[in-house]
């Protein structure tokens, strides 16, 4: 019973350090890790402990993205407490992204939107590129499907645009260029949104990214294709290859 105790002990302390070192290494095989390690943490750490409750939410977000925001919300109130910027803002962007891999009611998001504009006017700085991409992507994606009016929508494309140079997360990377290309194609601008695509397969073909952002991107393909009588193939090239990654992986969105 000691020899577990002091196991116990020592994930507490040990866990939350190796987790913030994966904020941009997130994939398969350490997603799989990661919820073996927190199935072997005690309960009431968990609950008490912001990192492992965002992680935990990580390892739910591709399979049920509703009951992972439970989780993120309770950690950015954790780490709101501790005056943690960085995790309240790493929070906010994938609480954010729950709403937008349900596609259901996104009214929530303008709630959301009025948080991260309320840090703004405090004084909001990013202290960590990995930060800053995962605001990026939260505003993208309120941008492409909630305020596309916002005045401010050209300073957060152009933000997107600088993150492959600022940050080597090609996951967080491919999410807000995805977002960028869907707010694009709302707007009918289908060569800039297909500008985008082709540096997404770039980023792609450089670095593995989820499986989750894999298929959002064929969504995303399939989606410019069809604007085109010419490219309704490709589109449903993508679709299928969207399909097959789905199925091998369990993400669906």
């Amino acid at each position: 019973h000691a020899g577990v105790h002091r196991a116990r002990v020592n994930q507490a302390v040990v866990f939350p350090n190796i987790a913030q070192q994966l904020v941009a290494r997130l994939h398969a095989a350490v997603q799989a890790t990661l919820r073996e390690w927190i199935a072997l943490m005690p309960v009431e750490t968990i609950e008490t402990d912001p990192w492992l409750l965002y992680w935990s939410g990580i390892c739910e977000l591709p399979v049920a993205p509703a009951a992972s925001r439970t989780q993120f919300e309770r950690a950015l109130r954790l780490f709101d407490a501790a005056h943690d910027e960085a995790g309240m803002l790493l929070s906010w962007s994938v609480i954010v992204q729950t709403f937008l891999y349900e596609l259901d009611d996104l009214r929530p998001l303008d709630s959301w939107l009025d948080w991260i504009d309320a840090r703004f006017r405090q004084g909001l700085s990013f202290r960590a590129p990995e930060v800053e991409a995962s605001v990026v992507t939260g505003m993208t994606g309120i941008l492409a499907w909630r305020k596309p009016e916002r005045p401010d929508a050209g300073a957060w494309l152009e933000a997107t645009h600088a993150l492959p140079r600022k940050t080597a997360n090609r996951d967080a990377c491919v999410r807000a260029y995805t977002n960028s290309a869907l707010f694009l194609i709302w707007r009918g601008e289908f060569g800039q949104a297909r500008l985008l695509i082709d540096t997404m397969r770039t980023m792609i073909e450089s670095q593995p990214v989820s499986p989750l952002r894999i298929v959002t991107l064929k969504v995303v393909e399939a989606m410019v294709f069809s604007s085109s009588a010419d490219d309704r193939a490709s589109a449903l090239l993508s679709v299928a290859e969207g399909l097959d990654t789905a199925r091998e992986t369990g993400v669906h969105i």
